[in-house]
Protein backbone atom coordinates (compact mmCIF):
# COMPACT_ATOMS: atom_id res chain seq x y z
CA UNK A 1 0.00 0.00 0.00
CA UNK A 2 1.22 3.53 -0.88
CA UNK A 3 1.39 6.44 1.44
CA UNK A 4 1.70 10.02 0.53
CA UNK A 5 3.23 12.49 3.13
CA UNK A 6 0.54 15.60 3.81
CA UNK A 7 3.61 17.69 3.30
CA UNK A 8 3.12 17.36 -0.06
CA UNK A 9 -1.06 17.14 -0.38
CA UNK A 10 -1.71 20.77 -1.24
CA UNK A 11 1.71 20.38 -3.95
CA UNK A 12 0.18 17.85 -5.65
CA UNK A 13 -3.19 19.49 -5.67
CA UNK A 14 -1.88 23.32 -6.89
CA UNK A 15 -5.08 22.29 -10.20
CA UNK A 16 -9.02 22.55 -9.91
CA UNK A 17 -10.80 19.32 -9.92
CA UNK A 18 -10.26 16.72 -12.23
CA UNK A 19 -13.40 15.42 -13.33
CA UNK A 20 -14.61 12.06 -15.42
CA UNK A 21 -15.91 8.47 -14.75
CA UNK A 22 -12.51 7.15 -14.49
CA UNK A 23 -9.91 7.21 -11.68
CA UNK A 24 -7.77 8.81 -10.54
CA UNK A 25 -10.13 11.22 -9.44
CA UNK A 26 -9.20 14.80 -7.14
CA UNK A 27 -10.37 18.03 -6.08
CA UNK A 28 -8.99 20.84 -3.98
CA UNK A 29 -11.53 23.61 -4.66
CA UNK A 30 -8.92 25.70 -5.97
CA UNK A 31 -11.34 26.96 -9.15
CA UNK A 32 -13.46 27.59 -5.32
CA UNK A 33 -16.71 26.49 -6.81
CA UNK A 34 -18.89 23.17 -6.28
CA UNK A 35 -18.62 21.73 -9.60
CA UNK A 36 -19.36 17.86 -9.67
CA UNK A 37 -20.88 17.68 -6.31
CA UNK A 38 -24.12 17.83 -5.25
CA UNK A 39 -25.27 18.46 -1.75
CA UNK A 40 -28.65 17.51 0.06
CA UNK A 41 -30.42 17.61 3.69
CA UNK A 42 -31.22 14.61 5.40
CA UNK A 43 -35.52 14.82 6.05
CA UNK A 44 -37.06 15.92 8.46
CA UNK A 45 -34.29 18.22 9.68
CA UNK A 46 -33.92 21.07 12.29
CA UNK A 47 -31.99 24.40 12.10
CA UNK A 48 -31.19 23.96 8.53
CA UNK A 49 -30.95 24.29 5.44
CA UNK A 50 -27.05 22.74 5.35
CA UNK A 51 -25.07 25.21 4.02
CA UNK A 52 -22.24 24.04 2.24
CA UNK A 53 -19.94 26.12 0.27
CA UNK A 54 -15.94 26.67 -0.54
CA UNK A 55 -14.08 28.72 1.36
CA UNK A 56 -10.46 30.11 1.15
CA UNK A 57 -9.67 27.02 -1.46
CA UNK A 58 -11.43 24.50 0.85
CA UNK A 59 -14.98 23.11 1.31
CA UNK A 60 -17.11 24.24 4.60
CA UNK A 61 -20.49 23.54 5.96
CA UNK A 62 -21.40 26.05 8.52
CA UNK A 63 -25.02 25.14 9.78
CA UNK A 64 -25.71 23.83 12.82
CA UNK A 65 -28.43 21.36 10.81
CA UNK A 66 -29.29 18.17 12.21
CA UNK A 67 -31.87 15.02 11.63
CA UNK A 68 -35.03 13.91 13.26
CA UNK A 69 -37.78 15.69 15.15
CA UNK A 70 -37.52 13.65 17.87
CA UNK A 71 -34.26 12.53 19.97
CA UNK A 72 -34.64 8.79 19.28
CA UNK A 73 -34.97 9.85 15.68
CA UNK A 74 -31.61 12.09 15.80
CA UNK A 75 -29.79 9.48 18.14
CA UNK A 76 -30.20 6.76 15.40
CA UNK A 77 -28.68 8.34 12.79
CA UNK A 78 -26.58 11.05 13.67
CA UNK A 79 -27.79 12.50 9.96
CA UNK A 80 -27.87 16.39 8.99
CA UNK A 81 -26.60 17.58 5.43
CA UNK A 82 -24.62 15.54 3.32
CA UNK A 83 -22.58 16.26 -0.08
CA UNK A 84 -21.49 13.71 -2.41
CA UNK A 85 -20.15 13.14 -5.66
CA UNK A 86 -17.92 10.95 -8.00
CA UNK A 87 -19.19 7.80 -10.14
CA UNK A 88 -21.48 5.51 -8.63
CA UNK A 89 -19.88 2.58 -10.82
CA UNK A 90 -16.50 2.87 -8.64
CA UNK A 91 -15.89 -0.48 -7.04
CA UNK A 92 -12.65 -0.24 -5.68
CA UNK A 93 -10.09 2.80 -4.53
CA UNK A 94 -8.81 4.11 -2.33
CA UNK A 95 -10.65 7.99 -1.00
CA UNK A 96 -8.20 10.06 0.69
CA UNK A 97 -9.28 13.62 2.07
CA UNK A 98 -8.30 16.44 5.09
CA UNK A 99 -10.47 17.49 7.38
CA UNK A 100 -10.85 19.78 10.18
CA UNK A 101 -13.66 20.15 12.70
CA UNK A 102 -14.53 23.51 15.03
CA UNK A 103 -17.54 21.95 16.37
CA UNK A 104 -17.67 19.05 18.45
CA UNK A 105 -20.20 17.54 16.66
CA UNK A 106 -20.49 15.05 13.90
CA UNK A 107 -18.08 15.01 10.84
CA UNK A 108 -17.33 12.26 8.55
CA UNK A 109 -16.96 10.22 4.88
CA UNK A 110 -19.43 8.79 2.86
CA UNK A 111 -18.27 5.93 0.48
CA UNK A 112 -19.60 3.68 -2.38
CA UNK A 113 -22.37 6.55 -2.15
CA UNK A 114 -25.23 4.64 -4.01
CA UNK A 115 -28.15 7.37 -2.76
CA UNK A 116 -29.55 9.22 -0.13
CA UNK A 117 -30.33 6.09 2.01
CA UNK A 118 -27.59 3.69 0.60
CA UNK A 119 -23.60 3.97 1.36
CA UNK A 120 -21.20 3.56 4.04
CA UNK A 121 -19.68 6.55 6.16
CA UNK A 122 -16.97 7.02 9.08
CA UNK A 123 -18.75 9.73 12.05
CA UNK A 124 -16.18 11.11 14.45
CA UNK A 125 -18.45 13.07 17.12
CA UNK A 126 -17.35 14.58 20.51
CA UNK A 127 -20.24 15.94 21.79
CA UNK A 128 -20.61 14.42 25.48
CA UNK A 129 -24.68 15.96 25.60
CA UNK A 130 -25.16 13.95 21.99
CA UNK A 131 -24.06 10.33 23.05
CA UNK A 132 -20.03 10.97 22.42
CA UNK A 133 -17.20 11.09 21.71
CA UNK A 134 -17.52 7.92 19.65
CA UNK A 135 -16.18 6.98 16.14
CA UNK A 136 -18.31 4.80 14.05
CA UNK A 137 -17.76 2.50 11.09
CA UNK A 138 -21.33 2.53 9.35
CA UNK A 139 -23.65 1.28 6.68
CA UNK A 140 -26.93 2.68 5.70
CA UNK A 141 -29.12 0.51 4.02
CA UNK A 142 -32.76 1.56 2.66
CA UNK A 143 -32.60 4.14 5.42
CA UNK A 144 -31.32 1.89 8.45
CA UNK A 145 -28.11 2.49 10.33
CA UNK A 146 -26.03 -0.49 11.29
CA UNK A 147 -22.52 0.37 13.32
CA UNK A 148 -20.24 -2.20 11.63
CA UNK A 149 -16.99 -1.23 14.10
CA UNK A 150 -16.70 1.78 17.21
CA UNK A 151 -14.97 3.06 19.21
CA UNK A 152 -16.13 4.83 22.06
CA UNK A 153 -13.87 6.06 25.26
CA UNK A 154 -13.47 9.47 27.04
CA UNK A 155 -10.82 10.53 24.88
CA UNK A 156 -11.59 12.98 21.90
CA UNK A 157 -12.75 11.24 18.70
CA UNK A 158 -11.90 13.89 16.34
CA UNK A 159 -8.21 14.80 16.36
CA UNK A 160 -7.08 18.76 17.10
CA UNK A 161 -6.57 20.99 13.88
CA UNK A 162 -6.47 19.25 10.48
CA UNK A 163 -6.46 15.55 10.03
CA UNK A 164 -6.17 12.88 7.28
CA UNK A 165 -8.93 10.47 6.42
CA UNK A 166 -8.54 7.36 4.08
CA UNK A 167 -11.08 4.08 3.15
CA UNK A 168 -9.50 1.61 1.37
CA UNK A 169 -12.66 -0.71 0.01
CA UNK A 170 -11.41 -3.53 -2.08
CA UNK A 171 -14.39 -6.16 -2.86
CA UNK A 172 -16.15 -6.98 0.84
CA UNK A 173 -13.09 -5.74 2.63
CA UNK A 174 -13.25 -2.07 4.02
CA UNK A 175 -10.35 -0.68 5.41
CA UNK A 176 -10.43 2.83 7.36
CA UNK A 177 -6.98 4.71 8.21
CA UNK A 178 -6.81 8.17 10.50
CA UNK A 179 -4.04 10.32 10.04
CA UNK A 180 -2.35 6.97 8.37
CA UNK A 181 -2.91 4.57 11.36
CA UNK A 182 -4.59 1.66 10.65
CA UNK A 183 -8.58 2.40 12.87
CA UNK A 184 -11.15 0.21 11.53
CA UNK A 185 -10.50 -3.02 9.72
CA UNK A 186 -13.77 -5.10 8.35
CA UNK A 187 -15.60 -7.23 5.91
CA UNK A 188 -19.34 -6.58 4.39
CA UNK A 189 -21.12 -6.82 1.53
CA UNK A 190 -23.72 -4.23 1.13
CA UNK A 191 -22.70 -2.01 -1.77
CA UNK A 192 -19.85 -3.34 -3.92
CA UNK A 193 -19.75 0.18 -5.75
CA UNK A 194 -20.26 4.02 -5.86
CA UNK A 195 -19.31 7.38 -5.24
CA UNK A 196 -17.83 9.33 -1.98
CA UNK A 197 -18.89 12.44 0.03
CA UNK A 198 -18.83 14.02 3.52
CA UNK A 199 -21.42 14.12 6.14
CA UNK A 200 -22.53 16.60 9.08
CA UNK A 201 -24.54 16.00 12.10
CA UNK A 202 -24.84 19.53 13.68
CA UNK A 203 -21.69 20.16 13.12
CA UNK A 204 -21.47 24.13 11.72
CA UNK A 205 -17.56 24.04 11.56
CA UNK A 206 -16.42 21.64 9.53
CA UNK A 207 -13.79 21.85 7.01
CA UNK A 208 -13.16 19.37 3.93
CA UNK A 209 -9.77 19.67 1.22
CA UNK A 210 -7.29 17.69 -1.03
CA UNK A 211 -9.86 14.63 -1.96
CA UNK A 212 -8.35 11.86 -3.90
CA UNK A 213 -9.66 8.63 -5.22
CA UNK A 214 -7.72 6.22 -6.64
CA UNK A 215 -7.50 2.68 -8.07
CA UNK A 216 -4.28 2.04 -6.28
CA UNK A 217 -4.00 1.70 -2.57
CA UNK A 218 -3.27 4.94 -1.26
CA UNK A 219 -3.10 6.32 2.25
CA UNK A 220 -2.22 10.20 3.52
CA UNK A 221 -0.73 10.52 6.36
CA UNK A 222 -1.01 12.31 9.17
CA UNK A 223 -0.66 16.17 7.97
CA UNK A 224 2.09 18.06 8.80
CA UNK A 225 1.86 21.31 6.36
CA UNK A 226 -1.91 22.88 6.30
CA UNK A 227 -0.86 25.92 4.41
CA UNK A 228 -1.54 25.68 0.48
CA UNK A 229 0.93 26.60 -1.84
CA UNK A 230 -0.51 28.37 -4.56
CA UNK A 231 1.40 29.60 -7.74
Amino acid sequence: MRRLSCALIFFLFLNGPVWGQSLPWMDSFTDNDLAGWTFMDDEPSRDGPGLWQVDDQALRQTSNIFYGLTPEEEYAKFLGTHIHAGNPEWKDYSFNCLMRSEDDDGIGILFRYRDARNYYRLILLDDANNRGPFTRLQKYVDGVMTTLQETQSTAKAIPVGWFSVTADVRQDSIKIYLNGSLLFNTTDAAFSSGGIGFMCYANSGAHFDSVRVTSESLVYEKPVNVTPIVQ
